[in-house]
């Protein structure tokens, strides 16, 4: 229920109040020892702080969410975890923190075969790459996540068959070296 209503405030934008329904959350479900969930609200406040430009709080709550949903055997959670930081690193300018996070992800989402996952993950370090500068690792990414959307029969008006096309566009106006 809390993490309903967690999800409701974050909806709307009222993070101060999602933050409260995590925390509270966190308390029931560390006296009823459910990790999993409990990895899972953790990785939401560590989203929550994101929105509020605080980045540092935002990594700590991620690895301390990957270290419990790792513990837990919760490797399709733990990998989004992953995507969550190496995003955040991406944007603070640490690539090579965001490419090992990234690879963390990519490890368990082949290991548990999980389709969907693996293409957001692609799509997360395709955007990076593009925005140093890395054309071509861009595009090899994009060109693994469309394999994958085909796969598994991806729509274009699905939110991944969106995504897909944005990056398409943005690279197809993108030469080698940047430029």
């Amino acid at each position: 229920m809390l993490g309903n209503l967690g999800a409701d405030a974050t909806d709307t934008s009222q993070i101060p109040k999602a933050l409260e329904y995590c925390e509270a959350a966190l308390v029931i479900l560390r006296e009823v020892g459910d990790r999993r969930f409990e990895g899972i609200v953790l990785g939401n406040i560590g989203a929550l702080r994101m929105m509020e430009a605080r980045a540092e709080e935002a990594c700590a709550y991620y690895e301390a969410a990957i270290a419990i949903l790792r513990k837990a055997k919760v490797p399709k959670h733990e990998a989004r975890m992953h995507i969550r930081l190496g995003t955040l690193h991406g944007e603070e300018g640490r690539i090579e923190d965001a490419r090992a996070s990234f690879g963390g992800g990519e490890r368990l989402l082949r290991e548990v075969n999980h389709p969907l996952e693996l293409c957001d993950l692609l799509c997360s370090r395709c955007e990076m790459e593009w925005r140093i500068g890395e054309v071509s690792t861009a595009r090899a990414n994009l060109c693994e996540a469309e394999e994958l959307a085909a796969e598994v029969d991806a729509k274009p008006e699905s939110s991944l068959g969106r995504r897909l096309a944005k990056l398409r566009r943005l690279l197809e106006g993108t030469r080698e070296g940047g430029d």
